[in-house]
């Protein structure tokens, strides 16, 4: 459902998928949502009113995990479980449809976050005992930037500019930068985390 944050009105009630929806994503206006499912779909939508603009079925690509959406809502980036197609990006309004990456280690993509244009994307992976890490990835090419390694189940988001990320597992919450080597930005303290946490 989508709703007028000022006055509380209901807009529309973006409805199709078969099975529930795990994570939602809009445009910077709020013109634009993306929404994937358990039920292999990913789907965007004209939040106004209500309309289905396009869904594209994934279930060659593994259960699906997240998606993030540009600031112009042109670019969905989503992750799933499949190693090999763990990192898709789709492009809304191009002939070739989605493009889709490694992220080069055996263990699944988790969360993603993206910068405004699109141009960095960060993937979280790692689950089942083993160790997380954080995928720091061109967002046009596929070229894995920077590797970060860290607890179980980490969570990421990426700030609007693409300068900056922010890391959450189990034992911290951590801001670093991506134009530098330091280790961190900055620690921020009484956090903690979990396999069912998020950041944004």
């Amino acid at each position: 459902i989508v709703w007028d944050t000022k006055t509380g009105a209901r807009l529309a009630v973006l409805s199709g998928h078969a099975k529930g929806i795990i994570r939602c994503s809009l445009s910077a206006n709020g013109r634009i949502a993306a929404t994937i499912s358990h039920d292999g779909t990913l789907r965007t939508w004209e939040t106004n009113s209500g309309t289905l603009l396009k869904t594209q079925c994934n279930a060659h690509m593994g259960n699906p995990r997240d998606c993030a959406l540009t600031a112009d809502g042109r670019t969905i980036f989503a992750t799933f479980s499949n190693p090999e197609n763990a990192v898709v990006r789709f492009d809304m309004g191009a002939r070739n449809f989605f493009i889709s990456w490694s992220t080069a280690c055996n263990r699944q993509a988790q969360t993603c976050s993206a910068s405004n244009n699109g141009d960095v994307v960060a993937v979280a992976v790692g689950r089942d005992g083993g160790d997380g890490g954080i995928r720091v990835m061109n967002g046009v090419t596929g070229q894995i930037l920077r590797v970060w390694h860290c607890a179980p189940y980490p969570k990421v988001a990426v700030d609007g500019r693409g300068l900056n990320i922010l890391i959450a597992d189990d034992k911290r919450l951590a801001l670093r930068s991506l134009r530098s080597s330091k280790k961190e930005l900055r620690n921020f303290q009484g956090y903690f985390g979990g396999e069912h946490g998020n950041c944004c």
